[in-house]
């Protein structure tokens, strides 16, 4: 393959910056001063996270990008975003059904907890007499807890989230909490060894935190000889409200519930009485990481999350997490930006199968990613260049890409298809995360083959029954016919792992298009690529996609398309028009060239071979450092601009 004719697309991995709960020794504030559990300030404390590190499960994790000593990546064990199943079909949760003493005024009952559409419900009232709690099957010890939630408010009532283990009352008993008092804004961190406790009650309301204005990240960091507790401010940052030095090894079940006091005895610790109101905890995910070095190992092996494969999303998500943070501008990102806060309830979506005669386009309207690095340049004033010529690019639907930068896919990939759901639009995903990808070029990385089908199967749960499209792995097909890329038998790994792709795809999500990515018209001979698609499965796909991220002309793209459409089945195609609206350069230059523009809008078709125009490459992103651009993967403006004041 001629260099000028591969597609342009890289990825750079991020660095010197805190990594959000995957590397919390190191974002956090001061340990306690004189080791006795006295609340750290929020000013000391407070650490703006830009970023979350990468580590696949069950690969050898990259290293630390924090700076200070001590901080250490974790590795993802679990993670349950609820909203997919039932947390009482899954496998990794017991629900309590048992009465119980003072101070609670309730007996948990399985009919008190449920899944919402956006999480996990934890109810309680006093005409029932009953409360929700749910825990884990397993055990775990060291590493990061986080739970994305708000507690009820409700006065004499408790929400708590913590790590528990032996008989209260005892020697046997140890236990680390959250414990969010009802009607207030405190909380009381907790933790308990050989059965006494050491509590510390804070008022999150001096650390600028409403606890019920959203669901938020409270993680319990807990190591070997530390246990610190972290809360996720409003603007993304990790605060650490308290530090202590203690040792506890024993394994511990991670809990959740939500109750109210019985207003006597021991429940008046708590302030407010209980009125009898009904209240309900929301939980929007629960995610456990366990370090990879140092301090400890999990007693457990990692749970599937929430399918039988491994999880292997690698981190927390924070603050807008499920969908982090954006990255920074200075820092080189990959195509998608960290996805915002989960959305509201999504509207419901339809059932029918995507691939409907053939034309899953056809009177969709396609999502337009409002959080783009695009459409932030636009909310910020455009920066010194014309909004309206950059709205050209800010307002069209893009793909959302997908790999080894998307620190829990699963919950990126979830949350944007709920917000497209709530927009009544159709999202499009770019799955770009194929072991060897690139052949070690600029978009170099990629999971390893043991990960990548279970990589696949949360993209593809976490789509679930959205109506949505899928590009699949550009250039993994094309790059099979490069000289030195693949030995044969990692050619036959490939095939296999996009044929397992496709099927993992179509049984999870069963709404989504497929389109296994072919390459462009100056790179592969149609007949060479038709053979490649059939080998990886194009027969149970919708189709293939063609141009991604390159300028060549539509109207090649057309030709081309319908020659390989000969040769498999007359399988349809989508063409990726972001770039392509003056086609390539006389020499066929893929790094940003210069004089480009935008090409045709996105549009569905309903007759012919091409199902859709598609803008898969987000416009504006540079292709590495040539032509005057910045490093691979970073927005960059004056492109940006160019590529839109040339468009027709």
């Amino acid at each position: 393959m001629v260099s000028t004719t591969r597609r342009a697309f890289s990825v750079t991995t991020l660095t010197g910056v805190c990594a959000a709960a995957v590397l919390l020794s190191a974002c956090g504030g001061s340990t306690d001063k004189n080791n006795n559990g006295i609340e750290t300030s929020a000013t000391e404390a407070s650490v703006k996270l830009a970023a979350t590190t990468t580590v696949s499960s069950g690969s050898t994790p990259s290293s630390s990008s924090a700076s200070g000593s001590g901080a250490e990546q974790m590795v993802q064990l679990f993670y349950d975003g609820f909203q997919p199943y039932s947390v009482f079909n899954n496998g990794q949760w017991e629900v309590a059904n048992w009465a119980l003493g003072a101070p609670f005024g309730c007996r948990w009952s399985p009919d008190k907890v449920w899944n919402s559409g956006t999480g996990l419900a934890l109810n309680f009232d006093q005409a029932s007499g009953k409360c929700g709690e749910v825990r884990t099957w397993k055990s775990w010890q060291y590493g990061s807890f986080t739970a994305n939630m708000v507690p009820a408010n409700v006065p004499g009532s408790v929400t708590s989230f913590f790590l528990y283990s032996g008989q209260s009352g005892t020697s046997s008993h140890y236990q680390i909490n959250f414990e969010f008092i009802g009607g207030t804004s405190r909380i009381r961190t907790n933790y308990w060894v050989a059965g006494k406790a050491n509590p510390l009650e804070i008022d999150l309301n001096k650390h600028g935190i409403n606890p019920y204005s959203k669901k938020r990240n409270y993680t319990v960091e807990w190591k070997a000889d530390t246990i610190t507790w972290y809360v996720n401010g409003d603007a993304g940052e990790w605060i650490a409200l308290r530090r202590v030095n203690v040792t506890m090894q024993q394994p511990m079940r991670l809990m959740l519930n939500a109750w109210y006091g019985n207003n006597q005895g021991d429940a008046l610790l708590y302030p407010g009485r209980y009125s009898g109101a009904t209240g309900t905890a929301q939980f929007g995910y629960v995610w456990i990481g366990q370090p990879t070095s140092g301090n400890g190992t999990s007693t457990s092996t990692p749970n599937p999350a929430p399918a039988p494969s491994p999880s292997p999303a690698p981190a927390p998500i924070i603050s807008p997490l499920p969908s982090p943070v954006p990255a920074p501008s200075s820092a080189p990102t990959p195509s998608p930006s960290p996805a915002p806060t989960p959305a509201p309830t999504p509207a419901p979506v339809a059932t029918s199968p995507a691939s409907v005669s053939g034309y899953p386009f056809a009177n969709q309207r396609l999502y337009v990613d409002t959080s783009s690095q695009a459409a932030q340049l636009v909310s910020n004033g455009g920066g010194g260049y014309s909004v309206d010529i950059l709205k050209r690019i800010s307002t069209r639907p893009t793909s959302l890409w997908l790999g080894n930068w998307n620190s829990n896919v699963y919950a990126d990939v979830y949350n944007y298809s709920s917000r497209a759901r709530a927009d009544g639009s159709m999202p499009i995903f770019t799955i770009y995360n194929i072991p060897q990808r690139d052949c070690g070029s600029y978009s170099a990385g990629g999971t390893s083959a043991s990960t990548y089908p279970g990589w696949v199967e949360q993209v593809a749960l976490a789509i679930g029954s959205t109506r949505a499209a899928v590009i699949l792995e550009p250039d993994a097909l094309s790059q099979i016919n490069q000289s030195g890329c693949l030995t044969e038998a990692q050619k036959t790994e490939r095939y296999q792992l996009l044929k397992g792709a496709v099927a993992t795809l179509r049984k999870a999500a069963p709404n989504t298009a497929i389109y296994i990515d072919a390459g462009n018209p100056q790179w592969i001979p149609a007949a060479t690529m038709a053979q490649n698609l059939n080998n990886a499965g194009i027969a149970s796909a919708d189709g293939f996609a063609l141009n991604v991220s390159n300028f060549i002309s539509t109207s090649a793209n057309v030709s081309y398309g319908t020659q390989i459409s000969g040769m498999v089945g007359g399988k349809h195609f989508v063409i990726d028009t972001s770039r392509n609206g003056n086609g390539p350069t006389v020499d066929y230059q893929w790094c940003n060239p210069l004089g480009r523009a935008l090409g045709p809008v996105p549009t569905g078709f309903s007759s012919g071979l091409v199902d859709a125009y598609l803008w898969i490459k987000r416009a504006g992103e540079s292709d590495g450092t040539c032509n005057g651009g910045p490093a691979a993967g970073q927005f960059w403006p004056q492109y940006a601009y160019d590529l839109a004041l040339r468009a027709n």
